[in-house]
């Protein structure tokens, strides 16, 4: 048995609490997953067929994501679970379907451009399968997909060239007396805007 490393900071839902707000997330999805592939579930379950451009089960994909990451982290955590971060667990199914919205409006844009026309306006069912596992995918790694948006805002918006890196070839004199005061030339690349040089801890 592991021994307990659990941090001991109080307030906050412990592991256990959590874990059944997940599982409760888990049977409410799968309530509005069997209505919104079965024509036969009440109207009052039923979600409409799209949000704009954005077909309906593209937010339940992208939620689902989010719990089952959740659920992974509560098992991986099991013995040094930290109340601190229950806010991160309650929060993912929502944040899961915004990434996966984001994530799929992407995707629709780019082939948007790719094919020069406007795309037909999905409706509910299976033919947006490719959609609905991008939101999964998405909302299970949601980090993964902001570190990418990131890169790609950085790309597109940063037009500064990357500073070249600092390699130093020569030093002479390459010894001095300890008390210090000798000129030293430091020949090298990548030393434009050096503001300053350490010997050391000097």
């Amino acid at each position: 048995m592991a021994p307990d490393t659990a941090p001991k900071e109080t307030g906050g839902l412990d592991r256990i609490q959590v874990f059944w707000l997940e599982t409760f997330y888990l049977l409410a999805l799968g309530v509005l997953a069997w209505a919104y592939f079965t024509p036969e579930a009440p109207k009052l379950l039923r979600a409409p067929a799209t949000f704009g451009p954005i077909p309906s089960g593209v937010l339940w994909f992208g939620a689902l994501g989010g719990v089952l990451i959740s659920l992974a982290g509560i098992h991986e955590h099991r013995y040094n679970w930290d109340p601190r971060y229950w806010t991160w667990h309650v929060v993912r199914p929502f944040v899961g379907a915004l990434v996966g919205v984001v994530a799929v409006i992407t995707v629709m844009a780019g082939f948007l451009v790719i094919n020069g026309a406007a795309q037909e306006i999905p409706t509910a069912g299976t033919q947006n399968m490719v959609y609905f596992v991008i939101a999964f995918v998405v909302g299970y790694r949601e980090m993964h997909f902001r570190d990418l948006i990131k890169r790609l805002g950085d790309v597109l918006f940063t037009s500064k060239e990357p500073a070249p890196a600092l390699t130093v070839v020569a030093l002479d004199p390459i010894d001095g007396p300890a008390a210090g005061g000798t000129a030293v030339r430091i020949a090298g690349s990548g030393l434009d805007g050096a503001t300053a040089v350490r010997f050391g801890s000097v």
